[in-house]
């Protein structure tokens, strides 16, 4: 006789019981890799912010100013895009 069988009067609790611990656990690692998904596009986004911000620019043209602070404002949102993301992933919210 199983073992399943002896401690537990109806099989099917048991097993249930099993398959729904399996599918916490699967949803936490989902909700992890998400989560470091995100954080990861987060950094990306920052530095390439940065990365637009410390290139050496002409300081006489103020088109070419606003163009740069432009792309470094739309990479800072991004960034923050995806840290919001990121923690609604975490926290199981998507």
């Amino acid at each position: 006789m199983n073992i399943l069988e002896d401690t537990c009067h109806v099989e099917d609790t048991c097993h249930k019981g099993l398959d729904e611990g399996y599918k916490r656990t699967a949803a936490q690692r989902t909700r992890a890799a998400m989560a470091k998904r995100h954080g990861d596009e987060a950094v990306k986004a920052f530095r390439n912010g940065r990365r637009t911000l410390r290139q050496p620019m002409d300081l006489d043209d103020v088109g070419d100013r606003l163009a740069r602070f432009e792309v470094v404002l739309d990479a800072l949102l991004e960034g923050l895009l995806h840290m919001q993301a990121q923690t609604r992933a975490h926290d199981g919210f998507t």
